[in-house]
């Protein structure tokens, strides 16, 4: 399967969207999310608070951002 150009970009947001939730969870609030949930926090959040958690923990990726490859200086976050 290929994506289109948009189809990867909503991908990579909603990966992103994903990371940043956990990670907020996981650093946080020292818990874990099972994936649907985050998935479904990730979703439903607004931009702003998406933003917000970011602004929260070191790194969204928490060396786990495909982006990044293990770098969080790099992460698309």
């Amino acid at each position: 399967m290929t994506l289109t150009e948009r189809g990867d970009a909503v991908a990579t947001q909603t990966g992103w969207r994903f990371r940043v939730v956990a990670s907020f969870f996981d650093s946080m609030l020292e818990t874990s999310l099972d994936d649907e949930t985050a998935f479904d926090i990730g979703v439903a959040l607004p931009q702003d608070g998406i933003a917000r958690l970011r602004g929260l923990v070191d790194s969204a990726c928490l060396g786990r951002c495909p982006a990044a490859d293990g770098d969080a200086g790099r992460c698309v976050a």
